[in-house]
């Protein structure tokens, strides 16, 4: 929704970053002052390992929020293929930087949400900056704007309370997208990341799958640090570290080959029955009945994507098929389209219906006006899907500017929208004054010659 573009001061002569919305969503109101926000708290955070904001202006409308330039790559980049992998220094100069930069953050009021590499830059010395702040959560705010329960981050970071329960994360939400992070370092990829995988699958993945040993990835892995990282990555918050401040001790200890407290010389033991477990887990795999083969290919498809047409089999209670299917249901229920409202659930998943989609789009671009008395689009006005600021701009009247004449146009519409002493020719102002008092409504002045009186 958004660009950086690298900027230089004209009197200083220093570098900056600023980010901007994008044209199309400059208007929305929402996205600004989710932006604005932005900008407040990256100002209000100010740590040697976050990108610090500088200044925000707005010019003809539009919003600008102005950061320091931080030159060097960020931590997506590096953790690319051809790359090199990261040495244990790299991993632990990024995590004590990352953990110092989220405690901080913490200790303000603010959840990152969208903790992950591409948000991480490593400058030339080796520090690292958290930035994007851009869909943080400051819990001290009374309103939020993510009321509606919509899911927001990024897929293979994402915590399962923000898929399931985005209103409640809370600092411990960082901590396991952090996991996720670590996860990557160490293995070259985030836990429940594969080839082709859809997004659905991959927040399916983050709420119910564990997520794979390291030591299956990565082999020379120490399970101590192992055993780190996988209590980032809990399912339940309270399962977790409950402070980024508590993770750094652990990770160093991990590193240095101790083991946790509590954990001591039985430490053998218990690597001894987890073997065993997994033996008889991997047992009962192999002897359990085979899975039935229309419910695995019901799970191979991709639900969220399919369209209103498709032909759907037996759903067998399988959860993603059978609301698709019921939503294609409720599209196909619907005989006239222009009578649906503006803001009617059905238009939220289209499910590739081009009459449901076209009508969606005037929603939207309904939605995205903030001035309606600017407004001259006939082709917007034409169909206010009973959204009231529109239908009033629609009934005020807004004269034809591409008609060739006043008299292509109704008596009954001339007589309400058409001030005839704006009319220049004498045969359309002749046919404007006779509509005016066919309908008796005074006319304009125009110098006394055509003044009628409301009969």
């Amino acid at each position: 929704m958004a660009e950086v573009w690298e900027a230089r001061h004209d009197q200083l002569g220093s570098r900056a970053a600023i980010k901007f919305l994008l044209p199309e969503f400059a208007r929305n109101k929402d996205l600004q002052e989710r932006f604005l926000n932005e900008g407040k708290r990256q100002a209000q955070l100010q740590h040697q390992n976050i990108v610090p904001a500088t200044d925000f202006f707005q010019i003809e409308g539009r919003s600008y929020l102005v950061m320091q330039y931080i030159e060097g790559q960020n931590l997506e980049v590096r953790l690319k293929k051809e790359n090199s992998p990261l040495t244990v220094q790299e991993v632990r100069s990024i995590t004590c930087d990352i953990l110092n930069a989220l405690e901080y953050a913490h200790s303000m009021g603010v959840v990152h949400r969208d903790v992950k590499p591409s948000n991480m830059l490593i400058d030339p010395k080796g520090r690292v900056l958290l930035m994007d702040f851009g869909i943080a959560l400051a819990l001290t705010e009374e309103q939020r704007l993510t009321r509606t329960n919509t899911s927001m981050g990024t897929p293979d970071y994402m915590s399962p309370e923000q898929i399931t329960r985005p209103l409640e994360v809370d600092f411990r939400s960082d901590i396991y997208s952090f996991g996720c992070v670590l996860y990557a370092m160490l293995s070259g990829n985030p836990p429940f990341t594969s080839e082709g995988a859809t997004a659905f699958a991959i927040h399916d993945r983050h709420v119910r799958a564990a997520p794979p040993p390291l030591v299956y990835r990565t082999p020379e892995i120490p399970h101590i640090l192992s055993g780190v990282v996988l209590k980032c990555l809990q399912k339940d918050p309270a399962n977790r570290y409950q402070t980024c401040a508590e993770i750094i001790p652990a990770f160093e200890d991990a590193l240095a080959g101790k083991a946790e407290k509590g954990q001591g010389s039985v430490l053998k033991y218990g690597i001894a029955g987890v073997a065993a477990i997994i033996l008889v887990v991997a047992a009962v795999f192999f002897w359990k009945p085979k899975e039935d083969p229309e419910l695995a290919k019901l799970k191979a498809t991709n639900w969220a994507d399919v369209s209103a047409n498709y032909a759907f089999p037996n759903c067998r209670g399988y959860a993603p098929c059978q609301e698709k299917k019921d939503q294609a249901g409720k599209l196909a229920q619907v005989a006239n389209w222009m009578s649906v409202h503006y803001d009617d659930p059905i238009l939220k998943d289209c499910m590739k219906l081009s009459a449901c989609l076209g009508r969606q789009g005037q929603a939207q671009n309904l939605m995205a006006v903030t001035d309606w008395k600017a407004v001259t689009d006939k082709k917007l006005l034409g169909d206010c899907m009973f959204l009231s600021p529109c239908q009033q701009r629609h009934q005020s009247g807004i004269p034809d500017e591409a008609s060739k004449s006043i008299l292509s146009q109704s008596c009954a519409y001339v007589a309400d929208n058409v001030d005839c002493c704006t009319l220049s020719r004498p045969a359309e102002r002749n046919y404007c004054m006779q509509c005016k008092k066919k309908e008796q409504v005074t006319g304009g002045d125009c110098g006394g010659l055509y003044r009628l009186p409301k009969q």
